[in-house]
């Protein structure tokens, strides 16, 4: 009797030994390249939420090939393509639209998500309208995102523009530069160090895209068109009216980053800080901080709203590792996904099952921004919606050299299309 279950006992832990093989045997691996690789929180929160997709999906095991920033995403993504390698997820945080994007998606190397849409409904639910719209192609969806880009607009420090005898948010370009004047002369005059904004390469093309949307009509359809093909007098127009606001900036700070300019607003050294809702995260709550759109020629308010391309799916010809990299969309998008996302990296989810009312109370500052960039007379696609990579890496790298005038115009103009 004893010798049988002794028998029964050893055959038992053998099969509990080979089921756990087995187990081990039977996940799936797949890997994620993104760019939230860096130290600052934000980053570290996205990766931590990358993380927990393991919890509820034992079966999968998810690599993360962690970038600092998207450039670098765009940039290893390149360098397999190159060689024949098909990445089996990679967050592309907006950048690559005309070139890893488009090389995936004409060359087969992307994976068609809309027969996974219409399997599941419950995924199908969680996909923001716009993404469809913007990104469907002959009946085909590539990427999916989770956040939608909010922006076109300002923080400003409404503490600040009380003592300084500023009433109400500017309408017109003119009553943005009187704000400035305004700023600037109180600040003379009681000995304070607050400049009232800062021009950085980083929120240098929401600005001008802003701008050009005034400046004529062939700008105007430019923008509206998303096809960023200026004339020079348009685009003259533009860097003229941005040099007139950079001279209310730190003249020093042409290297200025936008945490840089967000500690300033922290320290409360800048009176307006030109970022997205985004940037909410990052101002400090004693702060008074309230959120506005850029003004108009008219009065006409402009803010910027996007689904920018986000995540890409590789067509390895693997099928299981295509399914389990759908599965981590599906994770991305759920609703508790998306809270998270909201409520701790301070980004705007793109479900449209997160009612942003139901955390009024939590977040009032990311309300408000959000009101008021969905309040705007006008709304534009951001700066990766509307420029070419190369176009936008050009003008970035070139814009405040221009503006401090060690760049010409003409040369700047001609690098922009080159």
């Amino acid at each position: 009797m004893k010798k049988a279950r002794w028998i029964l006992t050893l055959t038992l832990v053998i099969c509990l030994l080979c089921s756990c093989g087995k187990k081990e045997q039977e996940q799936t691996e797949i890997t994620l390249i993104h760019g939230w690789g860096s130290m600052e929180p934000e980053h570290v929160r996205m990766r931590q939420i990358y993380k927990d997709f393991e919890k509820e999906h034992p079966e999968i095991k998810l690599n993360l090939m962690s970038m600092t920033s998207s450039n670098e995403v765009i940039e290893k993504t390149k360098n397999m393509l190159s060689v024949g390698e098909v990445p089996d997820l990679i967050f592309t945080g907006g950048y690559g639209k005309d070139s890893v994007y488009q090389f995936m998606e004409e060359k087969n190397k992307a994976v068609d998500l809309m027969p996974y849409l219409e399997k599941d409904p419950d995924f199908a639910e969680c996909v923001a309208p716009e993404i469809i719209s913007y990104w469907q192609k002959d009946g085909k969806l590539y990427t999916v995102s989770d956040v939608l880009l909010l922006g076109g607009g300002y923080w400003y420090n409404a503490d600040l523009f009380a003592k300084a005898g500023i009433p109400k948010i500017p309408k017109t370009w003119e009553e943005f530069l009187e704000v400035c004047e305004k700023i600037q002369g109180w600040t003379q005059a009681e000995g304070k160090q607050v400049i009232p904004v800062q021009i950085t390469k980083e929120n240098s093309a929401h600005l001008a895209d802003a701008l050009l949307l005034d400046t004529s009509q062939d700008a105007k359809n430019a923008v509206e068109n998303h096809a960023m093909i200026l004339g020079k007098e348009d685009l003259f127009s533009v860097l003229e009216t941005m040099k007139q606001i950079l001279q209310y900036g730190d003249s020093t700070g042409r290297n200025y980053g936008y945490r840089d300019e967000g500690s300033m607003f922290n320290s409360g050294n800048v009176a307006m800080y030109i970022n997205g809702v985004w940037a909410g995260k990052l101002i400090d709550e004693k702060i008074n901080a309230c959120y506005a759109p850029f003004p108009g020629k008219d009065g006409s308010t402009i803010a910027s709203s996007s689904v920018c391309l986000g995540y890409i799916v590789g067509n390895t010809e693997n099928q299981e590792t295509m399914d389990a990299s759908v599965e981590f969309l599906k994770y991305m998008l759920s609703e508790q996904v998306q809270k998270r996302i909201l409520l701790e990296t301070g980004q705007m989810p793109s479900s449209p099952k997160i009612q942003l009312d139901d955390y009024r109370e939590e977040i009032p500052r990311m309300c408000q921004a959000v009101e008021a960039i969905r309040g705007a007379d006008r709304i534009i696609e951001v700066p990766d919606n509307l420029w070419t990579t190369s176009q936008l890496e050009n003008f970035r790298n070139q814009i405040m050299e221009v503006l401090g005038q060690t760049v010409e115009e003409e040369q700047f103009y001609i690098q922009l299309y080159q």
